[in-house]
């Protein structure tokens, strides 16, 4: 993702260990260049295609005309040359199955996150033991009562408004049904579908928030006659009511929307268009919890294991989730990477943070008319939601991620300078700066109030890794950090220049040189970048410089400042009379 995001490569699906990118033969040339396998499908012309998202290696039936174009676990891009049918899609063998249309994805960076750092707070501990098992039987017995909660069921929106009115009665007075379409309609011709959004704004009125989701409705196979989904996913309905119960009394710092959402079964339909929804509105989303099938623990030998589905990208958060596990109950976690078939995945291509926990073994009775209350364990129901409570709460209640963080070196040889945005927070109290020779590993620390420090007795020519957390008047200490790093140079007796990063490259790249002592403490220096004939291009350097280090860009213009065509360049560096050149390659 990091490649595509380089080269501006748009990005149209994204899998576990690839990616489905757009692009002619001269884009396959620049991800073979950066070491990427690189397999043409074909152009995107005009036949339906399909998103299968099943159990990995369940097989694709034989449906004609239908093919398969890539696939990676459970994920699988299908075509065909015609609308396939309901009767088809649900002959296909995926979990779910929907419509894809190739549109491009938003590839925003995920920033490398330090280890998150979670400690028992006694304050979290009373919130999440106020999660009832009395309660949770409560909410669950409501859904059942439904009968069925299927997609194309005639009680859909009272199903909805149901829920609406829960919210509500809670005292989440921000609570509203969205409607999105269908390309498909019910038995009555009515294609209307329905999420549940509630949100619980923060007691410290930030704008950034938190989404809790989970889809209520339900499957079996007589859906439009019994579909009880108790633990599909009556469960995550309950788990969003349970935690509004509680947390409408004690807000978070940052806010809270509960998702109800609809049309999961289909083919993730609710999260879709409401992922889609969130990030053309802009809204500042911090993580998204998805909570899906947390009651079955039978046939477990170890009552105490569940799983949190990985996604990549938010390693931090699944780390967290695995430490409040360990701090505040007896839950076992297990990683794992089938993170594909619920409504957090939508979110994670969007760029969003994703978090999933699950129950260890998937319920016998899943997608059955006897996914009742009699398959459930509300014991082990309530502890994955303690788990899941005190994660939210230690990430929504501890000051934001720290952004924008630099590291310059001064060129001493022994320090670097570091710089950060201040958090808005109005409870900051300061910043503590941790760093170390090793990623995720720190050695050190130091405090301060300020936006910028010096590290100072370091290691001359020895990569440091850099992570700054905040923290307020509580003690609350930002969970997770952006790890940046950087050398602290020693001069040298001699100039030199530094290999251009990143290369090749399509909107920038950046030199480092050093002027060393050679010639006295100040002398000419010229940084240019030339063509493969020797001829000049672009000037980034010409003045008198000190012994130091010093970075200079080259955003792909020459000095007129029209774009350079594609091919390799010639960085050049002139010190006094000595020289020295990089090669660096430009992709259009």
């Amino acid at each position: 993702m990091s490649t595509a995001r380089e080269f501006e490569i748009p990005v149209y699906l994204k899998l576990m260990k690839a990616v489905l990118a757009g692009g002619d033969e001269a884009t396959a040339t620049i991800l073979r260049s950066c070491g990427h396998q690189v397999r043409t499908l074909g152009p995107i012309d005009g036949r339906f295609y399909y998103l299968a998202l099943s159990q990995p290696g369940a097989a694709v039936a034989d449906v004609p005309g239908l093919a398969e174009l890539a696939g990676e676990g459970g994920i699988r891009l299908l075509a065909s040359q015609r609308r396939l049918s309901a009767k088809e899609l649900s002959d296909i063998g995926g979990t779910v199955v929907r419509e894809w249309s190739p549109e491009p994805l938003p590839n925003r960076p995920m920033s490398v996150m330090a280890q998150p750092k979670i400690v028992f707070n006694p304050r979290i501990d009373s919130l999440i033991q106020q999660i009832d098992t009395l309660s949770i039987l409560n909410w669950l017995t409501r859904l059942q009562a439904f009968g069925t909660r299927y997609t194309y069921a005639g009680n859909r929106h009272a199903v909805a408004d149901s829920i609406r009115r829960w919210f509500l009665a809670l005292g989440l007075a921000d609570t509203r049904i969205d409607t999105f379409l269908l390309a498909t309609a019910d038995p009555w011709g009515n294609n209307r579908q329905y999420d549940v959004a509630a949100t619980l704004q923060g007691s410290l009125g930030q704008a950034e928030m938190f989404i809790v989701g989970g889809h209520f409705d339900s499957y079996s196979q007589s859906p439009f006659l019994l579909a009880p989904g108790v633990d599909d996913n009556g469960t995550g309905t309950a788990t969003l009511l349970e935690f509004a119960r509680i947390l409408a009394a004690e807000p978070l710092d940052k806010a809270v929307r509960f998702v109800a959402f609809g049309a999961e079964e289909l083919g993730l339909y609710g999260s879709y268009y409401y992922a889609q929804k969130v990030y053309r509105e802009g809204l500042n989303v911090n993580c998204m919890i998805n909570i899906d099938m947390i009651g079955n623990n039978q046939l477990l030998k170890d009552p105490r294991r569940f799983r949190i589905m990985a996604y990549p990208g938010s390693e931090a958060y699944t780390d967290l989730l695995a430490q409040a596990a360990a701090a505040y109950t007896q839950l076992d976690p297990y990683y794992s990477y089938e993170v594909n078939r619920s409504d957090s995945y939508p979110f994670y291509l969007y760029g969003f943070h994703a978090l999933w926990p699950h129950e260890y073994i998937f319920s016998p009775v899943y997608h059955t008319d006897q996914d009742n209350l009699q398959f459930i364990s509300l014991e082990y129901t309530a502890a994955v939601m303690k788990t899941t409570l005190a994660a939210l709460a230690t990430i929504a209640n501890a000051p934001s991620t720290v952004k924008g963080i630099t590291v310059e070196d001064p060129g001493t040889g022994s320090t670097l300078r570091v710089r950060w945005t201040a958090n808005s927070e109005p409870d900051m109290a300061g910043y503590r700066i941790y760093y170390g020779t090793a990623s995720g590993s720190y050695q050190q620390s130091v405090s301060t109030a300020a936006t910028e420090i010096t590290l100072a007795q370091l290691q001359p020519d020895v990569m440091y890794y850099v992570a700054v957390r905040a923290y307020d008047n509580d003690g609350n200490e930002s969970p997770f950090a952006a790890e940046v790093s950087a050398t602290s140079y020693s001069i040298p007796q001699r100039s030199d220049l530094m290999p251009c990063r990143p290369n090749p490259f399509r909107t920038r790249t950046t030199m480092v040189y050093r002027v060393g002592y050679e010639a006295g403490q100040s002398q000419p220096v010229t940084l240019s970048v030339c063509n493969i004939a020797g001829q000049r291009v672009r000037t980034l350097a010409r003045q008198e410089q000190g012994p130091g280090v010093y970075y200079r860009s080259w955003d792909g213009a020459d000095d007129a400042g029209k774009p350079a065509a594609t091919g390799v360049y010639l960085c050049h560096l002139e010190v006094g009379g000595r020289s020295a050149t990089q090669r660096v390659v430009l992709f259009r």
